[in-house]
């Protein structure tokens, strides 16, 4: 009945109604043109051809002239469209502009038919149009519930299948075939400039849920698999100038320890990478800190026989490991800058900010400890090979 909607005459509300509806195959033609010349999506073939858009287009502005006349209101036909369009990965506001304009058409047609005479009082008119306006927001929310609904679950989808991906890339049994697949699914290159990174996470929660989008506007593309207590990651860096950028980001945006591979150059050595990772991050403290594997022949050689090199640090180094670890780092670090300062005191106290003396006191505490000799060149090549093996793999 009309008065459900507080029509105040219900024979000229099904007058303009009819009226209205003589021409609605007109009016569908003209608003799928429009939708097509003026909404990107559209126009660019994504919801189908027009002859489609405009039967459903017809099927929905048929729906909506019924329920002026009823005042009842049938969701299903909106939300089946939204769940479409989010299926056909449509931006929602290009589908919230087609429905203004099919609803803008249909309230210009009824104002247009009240005005022919003879003339339809201005009552019904108004009445009919708020109709139109309730008509236009509940098919809008109905629509937008359903796109929602199907896009939270593409979404889900999406990122479950992302996640078995990303876990065969990182894996070290996968094909070259099966690499190629997983490559053009993630878009990525199979050679370029790359880094592996290997964090920790909170019962699966996303250590740095931003970092991905800060990374894109640096133009480095990076794929994510988040684990319930860790979450490891490659980014595509296309160039390897922009690995200091990215680490940038990651330092900004980290949650926890943060451990990243030395650039490496294709996608097949993306399990070897993301092992030198994961080593960085189990020897950070828990602290958000980010650190790069060094990639020098010393740290690859220590790595190419972990467990000879744990059992030649234990060897060599000896009594040094039963101190704090606070000493033994205050130790290692200092014979590390006398190295680099090419054994003069002077340099490495400069380097250290503290006096000759102290350095020689902690030279003399390590080879007290560790029974090795720094003025002879084995002595040195020891205590330099242990300390390097004991800090890769300490954890």
């Amino acid at each position: 009945m009309l008065g459900a909607v507080g029509y105040p005459d219900s024979a000229l509300a099904q007058e303009v109604v009819a009226r209205v509806r003589r021409d609605l195959p007109t009016m569908a033609d003209d608003v799928t043109a429009r939708m097509f010349s003026e909404i990107p999506f559209y126009r660019a073939g994504g919801a189908g051809t027009a002859t489609e858009v405009g039967a459903r287009l017809l099927i929905n502005l048929e729906a909506g002239l019924r329920s002026l006349l009823t005042g009842e209101h049938l969701p299903s036909a909106p939300a089946e469209t939204g769940r479409l369009r989010a299926r056909q990965d449509a931006p929602l506001a290009d589908v919230l502009c087609a429905y203004r304009l099919g609803y803008q058409a249909m309230s210009t047609a009824v104002v247009a038919v009240g005005a022919e005479p003879p003339a339809v009082p201005a009552p019904v008119v108004i009445g009919l149009m708020q109709a139109v306006f309730r008509n236009h927001s509940l098919d809008a929310d109905a629509m937008i519930e359903g796109y929602r609904t199907e896009a939270d679950y593409l979404l889900s989808q999406r990122e479950r299948e992302r996640a078995a991906l990303v876990d065969v890339l990182v894996s070290d049994d996968a094909g070259m075939a099966t690499l190629l697949d997983v490559a053009r699914a993630l878009r990525l290159p199979l050679e370029g400039a790359f880094l592996a990174i290997a964090t920790v996470s909170d019962r699966g929660q996303d250590p740095m849920p931003r970092v991905v989008s800060a990374l894109a506007a640096i133009d480095v593309t990076m794929v994510w698999r988040v684990r319930y207590d860790t979450a490891v990651g490659v980014l595509s860096l296309r160039n390897p100038a922009r690995a200091d950028a990215a680490l940038q980001v990651l330092r900004r945006h980290a949650g926890g320890p943060v451990g990243v591979s030395p650039v490496f150059g294709s996608l097949r050595r993306t399990a070897w990478a993301l092992d030198l990772a994961e080593l960085v991050r189990d020897g950070l403290p828990g602290r958000p800190v980010v650190d790069q594997f060094e990639n020098s022949p010393l740290n690859m050689l220590v790595l190419g026989g972990r467990d000879a090199a744990r059992s030649t640090a234990n060897t060599v180094l000896g009594d040094l490991l039963e101190v704090t670890e606070e000493t033994q780092q205050t130790l290692m670090h200092t014979l590390q800058v006398w190295v680099s300062a090419a054994g003069s005191a002077s340099d490495t106290a400069e380097r250290l900010h503290c006096h000759p003396n102290t350095v020689r006191k902690r030279l003399r505490r390590l080879e007290e400890l560790t029974g090795r000799n720094l003025s002879e060149p084995g002595g040195i090549a020891e205590l330099v090979a242990a300390c390097h093996a004991w800090a890769q793999l300490r954890r």
